[in-house]
């Protein structure tokens, strides 16, 4: 059975170490809260530059013929991504996993229907995403909140010596999992989840345009939608082990 982590104990002098009047408890509880609402911001961030840069390779497409999609796969990728950001404890996994249990219904409600043309469609997709997308990370903090009393209640069962020192409020914070957010931790790893699966579905429609309009050596076996998306959720993810956010640039460079 593997060992448990345990977590910060405080080293200094508290004139009340194991916290029996809830003065640390009120301090994880504000920072926790504090670092919810700052993975929002960023999460919301992530959802804008993703926003903007599927527009623009959008308008990149050639042709302006039709071509069937799902956009499933980003869907799909946003929840995990919004799931995992939380420490896998059953009530805030319970807590997020219901609320993005919701995002396909929402995106399905907010998509603009009875448009022609893939470039039409692919944005109005877009929009339709970031709208669920925004709507659901807005529910998740206020959520998670309502869970946080226990959660740092059943955290400082474990601690025998406790400060509200900044430093050591921060430390427990990182140990129950709700990490500081920056962008390496948060921005990047959501704008990734969008960017591959999305990479997949613009080279698939890519596929058919091209099948569409015809392409002089190339048969429709070689213009395959199912493989061009695989390959290009293959290739993306592999970019991005090697390159990092410089990725969601280069893998379209490479298909010009």
């Amino acid at each position: 059975m593997p060992e448990i982590e345990m977590p910060p104990q405080y080293a200094g002098s508290y004139p009340d170490p194991q916290d029996t009047e809830g003065h640390v408890r009120r301090a994880v509880e504000r920072e926790a809260g504090d670092r919810l609402g700052l993975w929002t911001t960023l999460m919301l961030e992530a959802v804008d530059e993703f926003e903007t840069a599927a527009n623009l390779h959008i308008d990149e497409l050639e042709y302006e013929h039709d071509a069937s999609y799902s956009f499933s796969p980003v869907l799909t990728s946003f929840a995990s991504v919004a799931v995992n950001s939380f420490p896998p404890t059953a009530a805030v996994t319970s807590v997020v996993s219901t609320v993005m249990g919701g995002i396909e219904s929402d995106y399905e409600e907010k998509l603009r229907t009875g448009l022609s043309g893939a470039k039409l469609r692919l944005r109005a997709s877009v929009a339709a995403f970031v709208q669920a997308s925004r709507k659901k990370t807005t529910e998740i903090a206020p959520a998670v909140l309502k869970q946080l009393p226990e959660i740092v209640e059943d955290a400082m069962t474990w601690v025998d010596s406790a400060s509200t020192d900044p430093e050591y409020v921060g430390a427990l914070c990182d140990w129950m999992g709700f990490v500081l957010p920056t962008r390496e931790n948060t921005v990047n790893p959501v704008r990734q989840a969008l960017e591959n699966p999305f990479f997949g579905i613009y080279q698939a429609v890519r596929a058919q345009l091209l099948r569409i309009q015809g392409v002089a050596g190339l048969d429709d076996d070689e213009l395959s939608p199912v493989i061009w998306e695989h390959d290009a959720v293959e290739r993306e993810r592999e970019l991005y082990r090697m390159e990092g956010p410089d990725a969601w640039r280069s893998a379209y460079e490479e298909i010009r």
